[in-house]
């Protein structure tokens, strides 16, 4: 904006800023007598306000954008110092310890003219930590995956999904659990339950375990440990009387398979360990991406564990010898982590839950998600409780507790109806996840 060219009293030039598309300012005797009151008003105000308090404002500006810069570098030097100086370190122990193993389906192929099977296979890996600093390590999470490839490319994946897609397939409810503190020399055990999801041709493959955990000020850090394994084949004797062949391949029940034949068959090889100290920004976002996707999946235990019927088969029939099998599946969920399983199946008269004491076998979903239970009835025994006119009742039971100790039952009863040539089971009364007393 020029100058206004007008001429002060003592002859000097004036210092004001001229008014736009014009050689004079707001002042009447500089010329400005025929220009509108708005045009001098806002003139005035641009000499006298602003050019007078920009360099102030500014000034201040510039000393806030300064202090919360400092103050950023100030949180994060602090962070630093605290990771480096109060930092724990775990270490892991030997090499993982597999507990349990098992196909994931209810039958397994067997190669063609040989003794050798295969499915896809889940086992428990058990793997112990030492606190090697003398600082407290809170472990906060534990991730287990599977690659071809041998190097650390989970942390780099999770440090990439926190901070900039934030989906939510990449990380399951239970590898972020409740804080549980190692103090130094102290070891801890943890399993994990895992499916091998990637092997190549020679069946093998690298497990991946990504530890997570913080000091006492809240720093976190990692240890990532992966070694390599591979997955020898398994044999079996049993002879294939009533196989069915299936693409050059006949199907095993998977009751013949010997789980220690399944343990034996996981071999590991050579491992490798590295550790990570995470900035206060990747905490955060690793933190907030982690709750996101607690958040999106149901927060109710009441569906922990489901009970339906899978069918029913009927042998001989017609003959005096027909009879019944009637599947059952108890199948867990895996959206909280459950522990004292028990479970119960049996036929009665009544539609009263539990009306006489019932004996609950203990089971266990570490392996499979799932677990089938087979019943027979005589055909029979449903002749006589028709002529007593007496219904016949399924029922299927599940006892189980959270890892807070809270005890939730999970059952179904059905009952059984006629009609001609058709037999179903008609539900009378399921419960999904009622707390127990």
């Amino acid at each position: 904006m020029a100058r206004c060219e007008s001429k002060t009293k003592s002859g000097q030039q004036c210092r004001n800023k001229a008014i736009a598309n014009t050689k004079h300012c707001y002042l009447k005797s500089h010329g400005a007598v025929g220009v509108a009151l708005h045009k001098r008003v806002l003139n005035f105000v641009y000499n006298h306000l602003l050019s007078s308090t920009f360099a102030a404002w500014l000034s201040l500006l510039i000393t806030l954008v300064w202090n919360f810069h400092q103050e950023d570098k100030l949180k994060e030097l602090t962070y630093q110092n605290n990771a480096m100086n109060y930092r724990p370190r775990l270490e892991v122990i030997s090499q993982p310890v597999i507990a349990e193993a098992g196909f994931l389906n209810d039958s397994v192929y067997v190669i063609n003219d040989t003794s050798i099977y295969y499915g896809p296979l889940g086992f428990v890996v058990e793997i112990k930590l030492v606190n090697k600093e003398p600082h407290m390590a809170k472990l906060v999470a534990h991730i287990v995956r599977d690659t071809l490839s041998g190097d650390d490319n989970i942390r780099k994946l999770l440090i990439s999904e926190a901070k900039h897609t934030r989906r939510m397939n990449f990380m399951p409810r239970d590898d972020f659990f409740k804080v549980k503190e190692i103090a130094f020399n102290d070891t801890i055990s943890i399993s994990m339950k895992h499916i091998i999801l990637n092997v190549n041709q020679k069946q093998e493959g690298v497990l991946h375990h990504l530890f997570l955990y913080e000091n006492e000020l809240g720093v976190l850090y990692d240890t990532y440990y992966w070694i390599r394994f591979r997955l020898n084949p398994i044999h079996t004797f049993v002879q294939p009387v009533g196989f069915y062949k299936a693409q050059n391949s006949m199907l095993l029940r998977v009751e013949q398979v010997n789980n220690a034949d399944v343990l034996k068959s996981i071999r590991f090889g050579e491992s490798n360990t590295s550790r990570y100290i995470y900035s206060q920004s990747e905490k955060e976002d690793i933190y907030a991406f982690a709750e996101k996707k607690l958040e999106s999946l149901p927060k109710s235990d009441h569906f922990s564990v489901k009970i339906s019927t899978q069918g029913m088969k009927i042998f001989n029939p017609g003959t005096a010898h027909e009879f019944w099998i009637v599947a059952t599946r108890l199948s867990y969920t895996d959206l909280t982590k459950i522990e004292n399983i028990g479970a119960a199946v049996w036929i009665d008269s009544t539609s009263v839950s539990i009306p006489k004491p019932i004996y609950f076998q203990s089971i266990s979903f570490n392996v499979r998600n799932f677990i089938d239970n087979e019943i027979t009835i005589p055909k029979a025994m449903v002749n006589e409780y028709n002529k007593q006119n007496r219904q016949l009742f399924k029922h299927a039971v599940a006892n189980y507790e959270t890892v807070e100790g809270i005890s939730y039952r999970s059952e179904l009863v059905e009952r059984l109806v006629i009609s001609g040539l058709n037999v179903e089971w008609k539900i009378e009364r399921q419960v999904l996840g009622e707390i127990s007393h």
